[in-house]
């Protein structure tokens, strides 16, 4: 059974703020008779934004990271493939000094 995944808190919140909104219209139009006058529903107020700075932050961070852990593992590569050459030659050296002293 998967489980069932939670909203964020800022959604958790918005959706409050519109069942409550719900619950105090809804009497107000459940009374409403035909003949009494359209009530007008109070404009809507923009959200806050939540802050993106910590994020942009973050984001900055992880990239300077990443960033530096490339720069480690190009350093690895270039170290690894010279060992590997350094280990083909000694390799050639050894074959050469076996043919000697085998031939």
């Amino acid at each position: 059974m998967e489980p069932t995944p939670v909203p964020p808190t800022t959604w958790v919140e918005v959706l409050d703020k519109m069942e409550r909104a719900i619950e105090l219209w809804l009497p107000a139009i459940r009374e409403a008779s035909p003949d009494s006058r359209a009530f007008s529903i109070p404009p809507a107020r923009p959200l806050p934004m939540p802050n993106l700075n910590g994020l942009d932050n973050a984001t900055r961070n992880a990239e300077e990271l990443a960033a530096g852990a490339d720069a480690v593992l190009h350093v690895a590569s270039a170290n690894l493939d010279q060992w590997l050459a350094e280990c083909h030659a000694a390799g050639q050296r050894l074959a050469v000094c076996l043919e000697r002293a085998v031939g």
